[in-house]
């Protein structure tokens, strides 16, 4: 009696090994998707860093400038000025930050004593060029003493 193999059987066989081929080319599939995954996040995790650096040096140009405007006329002086430095949130948001004050003297109208304080904080980009400096310019008038 000769045995005749059914259809099935003959597919089975053939199908021995599919299904590790299968699974291997879904793992490998897989695992590019999560690749280019990661590397999405971490360009949007730059991209938000990059944006977030010139809104903190501008809060952080203000705090100086502030700063500056508080004390004494007589006391804002251009040696004064290289006294102050940047805080700690600012050099870790702004790598190699630099910051740069200059004092000058003004005659305002009426000879009233001015001066003139401009403000820059640069810092470097990842490339390590400097990037865009925010620059802030206030004037500064001395108190009239009124009797």
């Amino acid at each position: 009696m000769i045995r005749s193999r059914s259809p099935g059987m003959i597919r089975s066989r053939n199908r021995a090994g599919a299904l590790l081929v299968e699974t291997t080319v879904a793992l490998i599939l897989l695992m590019a998707a999560m690749g280019i995954a990661v590397q999405l996040i971490a360009a949007a995790g730059r991209s938000k860093r990059r944006e977030e650096r010139p809104a903190r040096a501008e809060i952080e140009a203000a705090n100086v400038m502030e700063r500056l405007s508080t004390v004494p006329f007589d006391r804002a002086t251009p040696e004064f000025a290289h006294q102050i430095v940047l805080s700690d949130a600012a050099r870790q948001v702004l790598p190699g930050a630099a910051l740069s004050i200059e004092i000058t003297p003004q005659t305002a109208p009426e000879h009233v004593a001015a001066r003139r304080i401009q403000l820059a904080l640069r810092w470097k980009m990842q490339s390590g060029e400097w990037d865009r400096p925010v620059t802030l310019v206030s004037y500064r008038y001395q108190a009239e003493n009124k009797p």
